[in-house]
């Protein structure tokens, strides 16, 4: 519990100094951002904070299967401590969550503002990805003759997935 709290702490730290830094170069953050909400200040700094909540939400949910066995396996002694420890974890798993969520929707709503449909996007750049690995196999099996219009389609297939790639990791 503490090593969380701990990361938790470490990770604002970190968010303010990024935010102060990028206000001192001129930036202004959005109203959000200027009341201590992470997820909407600018794209990057929603990008990192949701790469660190979605870690720091998966070793909440592991601590607190582990508390939660150790309660059914503590005796009546420790049973209330653990109890209490196991609520207050899932509080705060419930506090991450509601976090991420908000996060990934500021990430959605920061790509609208750009005209851009996430979901669509990710899926544009999966299938496009798709394309170029049909395409290499092709090749790779195709004789001589066809080979020339193979090579064509993969570099068509690599330069339409880079495109998609390179606006993806815009928002990503």
């Amino acid at each position: 519990v503490e090593k969380m709290t701990a990361g938790v702490e470490k990770l604002r730290g970190k968010y303010l100094e990024a935010k102060a830094a990028f206000e001192e170069a001129g930036g202004t953050a959005p109203k959000a951002a200027q009341d201590g909400a992470p997820e909407t200040a600018t794209a990057a700094e929603t990008v990192a904070d949701i790469k660190a909540l979605k870690q720091q939400l998966s070793i909440m949910r592991t601590k607190l299967k582990k508390a939660e066995k150790a309660l059914q396996d503590a005796d009546a002694d420790s049973r209330e401590s653990l109890s209490a420890a196991v609520q207050q974890l899932s509080r705060r798993l419930e506090r991450a969550k509601t976090e991420l969520s908000t996060a990934e929707q500021a990430r959605i709503e920061i790509a609208a503002a750009a005209g851009v449909d996430l979901r669509q996007l990710q899926i544009d750049t999966a299938m496009a990805r798709a394309q170029v690995t049909k395409a290499e196999r092709a090749l790779g099996t195709a004789d001589s003759a066809a080979a020339a219009d193979l090579e064509q389609a993969l570099l068509q297939a690599r330069s339409r997935a880079d495109e998609f790639s390179k606006t993806l990791s815009r928002f990503e």
